[in-house]
């Protein structure tokens, strides 16, 4: 069986989640603007009310992990599923040993009652056209080891990644996952200010940004593709499409 992981902050905007946890009016004048769907980092002001303070986000989004999925809307990110379970479908077409494909979602680490979470998951099987079967899954980052995600899935899609991968560090270095599973990731700076001048010079030497140095570091263990900040962002009238579909 082929399967797809997506981490539920993929495809509820969680970000914009913790904005209206904090206030409302301040996320939706946060997402009234561009500069939203195009950012770089995970830092957010507004015309109206000015910078929010970062450590006050990273406060909040720990501590309601019952609320801030209530207060999230879906992301554009259905639209990038469908193209990858499009390309899986060829696949099968093309080499018919290949199994059917399924989605599972991974609601870890948000308290979400059945209800509610059986809601999220009819409403990506209907944006999906119903084309593949929707698991709910609960599995903390420590149980998704490289054995297990070898096993199990051929692509992972993810918004918060790096402590993930900083868990699973020594294994990835023992165990080649590159041929198996591809991750897909928000291009998102974690600390720009911490990019040096004189790396950036470098970087632009060799033609390439961060993320395709990245890439390049990376690519003897592990796929990584890089996808714009925009499928992760609210679906709504700002949210335009040559913003998601940049890169």
């Amino acid at each position: 069986m082929s399967k797809i992981y997506i981490s539920l902050d993929s495809i509820l905007d969680m970000r914009l989640g913790v904005l209206n946890t904090i206030s409302d009016e301040f996320g939706f004048d946060v997402i009234s603007n561009k500069e939203y769907y195009i950012r770089e980092e995970d830092l957010f002001s507004s015309p109206n009310f000015g910078k929010l303070d970062n450590r006050l986000f990273l406060d909040v989004k720990k501590k309601y992990l019952d609320i801030i999925p209530t207060n999230s809307l879906a992301t554009t990110m259905h639209l990038y599923i469908s193209e990858l379970a499009t390309r899986h479908i060829q696949n099968v077409l093309n080499n018919p040993i290949k199994s059917n494909l399924e989605i599972d979602i991974n609601f870890y680490p948000y308290v979400i009652n059945d209800n509610d979470s059986n809601a999220i998951i009819n409403n990506v099987y209907n944006l999906l056209d119903g084309i593949m079967p929707i698991n709910k899954v609960f599995i903390p980052n420590e149980k998704l080891t490289v054995n297990y995600i070898k096993e199990n899935y051929s692509d992972m899609i993810l918004y918060e990644y790096v402590e993930w991968m900083n868990l699973l560090e020594k294994d990835l270095k023992k165990i080649n996952i590159r041929d198996y599973v591809r991750l897909h990731v928000p291009r998102l700076y974690l600390d720009k200010a911490k990019l040096s001048k004189e790396v950036e010079k470098d970087l632009s030497n060799m033609k390439l940004d961060s993320f395709e140095f990245n890439q390049l570091l990376l690519n003897p263990i592990v796929s990584i593709i890089y996808l714009p900040i925009a499928l992760y962002c609210v679906n709504n009238q700002y949210n335009k499409r040559e913003y998601y579909l940049a890169n």
